[in-house]
Order: C-alpha cells, then structure tokens, then sequence
C-alpha cells in the first residue's frame, strides 16, 4: 500500500474516534463509565508511546512495527462487537489505544 493511501485510510479511521463515545452513549454507558474509559485509554497512551519508540529505536524495526501496530488495532476494534459491558468495553479501549498511539510517530 503506497503512503498517500495508507494516509488516507489511517486518518478517516482516525475521524470515527469521534464517534466512540456517541456509540458508548447508545449501548446504555453512563458518563461516568465514558469518562473514566477515556481517560483509561489516554493514560496507557502516554505509558505505552516511550516503549513503542524504545522498542523501534532499538530494533530497528519501524516498518514491521508499524504494520503489527495496524493489524493489531483492526483486529481490537472488532472486539468492540462482542461486548456492551463497561469493564469488557474498557478493556478493548485499552488494548486498542495501545496499539493505535504508536502509529503516527512509526509512519
């Protein structure tokens, strides 16, 4: 896949974590729950961003990261079918954000 393409595929996937917490709201989430999901998310962000790059820098392995990191996200975000429970819901955002963060600064 060539790098506008991919561009362009990464930032409309990007523009549907607006919808996140719309979809929270219609599976029956409290603001609260929304609240402390997304914070979750963003806390292991900044925890998991320095180890990508510690890991990349070492390796030498952008490219392979990079790609992981994607396959990784696409397959999480599946998970979001299979629950509407918050503590099943929270996880999946965790798991997903540690895999979706990484991406810009490998591309």
């Amino acid at each position: 896949m060539n790098f506008k393409l991919f561009n362009l595929v990464y930032y409309m996937g990007v523009a549907t974590f607006t919808y996140f917490n719309i979809y929270f709201k219609s599976i029956g989430l409290t603001e609260t729950q929304i609240g402390n999901i997304n914070s979750m998310a963003k806390a292991v962000s900044l925890v998991m961003l320095p180890l990508w790059g510690m890991i990349s820098d070492y390796y030498k392995v952008n490219k392979r990261l990079l790609m992981g990191a994607v396959a990784a996200a696409g397959l999480t975000s599946l998970a979001f079918l299979v629950t509407e429970q918050f503590l099943g819901v929270a996880l999946i955002m965790v798991v997903f954000f540690m895999f979706v963060t990484p991406i810009p600064p490998l591309m």
